[in-house]
């Protein structure tokens, strides 16, 4: 009996020190992982990708009118759309890919053997099917801008692919939003490997 309750014990504290790893790595809101799992798993993946030769995506996503929302509807509604947001995210994703909440309002999923038409489709697909759900406030309809690079035929590396997917973001915000961009690579680019696209 001692045995058993010391063992029972030694689980409870395992299980306990190991909550705060999981925590340190979870949005709180949505669920998603969060910045700094995003960074660990873009350099990781990206590093597979090159011993691999299959391509990786990202697409970063963001609600059009955010803060116009919160000031209108107020900081509960937000959060209310963030989750719809993810759990349509969700819904639409792969097994392998990685779902992560990487700001206020930005969402960066990660594409396991993903090219940039891939992505695209897949992009698309989200924003059509944002545009059937329905939020607590009758007649509002919340769409989506989203920006989307590849390695290796747009960049280099794992910074670049974060910062180039951020650029197609942040360009087809400005543009009205509810629209989707791919990120052009620069004229002197050469990838590591080809891609078929």
């Amino acid at each position: 009996a001692e045995d058993f309750s010391l063992m029972s014990l030694v689980y409870q504290l395992m299980a306990l020190e190991a909550q705060p790893l999981h925590l340190d790595v979870e949005d709180p809101l949505t669920g998603f992982y969060n910045q700094l799992f995003y960074k660990r798993i873009l350099d990781k993946e990206i590093d597979r990708s090159k011993r691999t030769l299959a391509p990786i995506s990202v697409v970063k996503i963001s609600v059009d009118a955010l803060n116009e929302i919160e000031v209108s509807q107020g900081r509960g509604f937000c959060d209310e759309v963030i989750k719809k947001v993810a759990g349509v995210i969700t819904k639409s994703s792969r097994l392998p890919d990685y779902a992560c909440r990487t700001g206020e309002n930005e969402f960066s999923l990660v594409l396991i053997n993903c090219n940039r038409k891939g992505a695209a489709l897949r992009a698309e697909r989200l924003r059509q099917v944002l545009k059937t759900e329905s939020f607590t406030k009758s007649g509002f309809v919340i769409t989506v801008s989203q920006g989307i690079s590849e390695y290796p035929s747009l960049t280099r590396t794992a910074q670049i692919l974060d910062e180039s997917s951020r650029k197609a973001l942040e360009f087809i915000s400005s543009k009205g939003g509810d629209k989707i961009c791919i990120y052009k690579a620069p004229q002197d680019h050469q990838p590591d490997f080809q891609v078929d696209t």
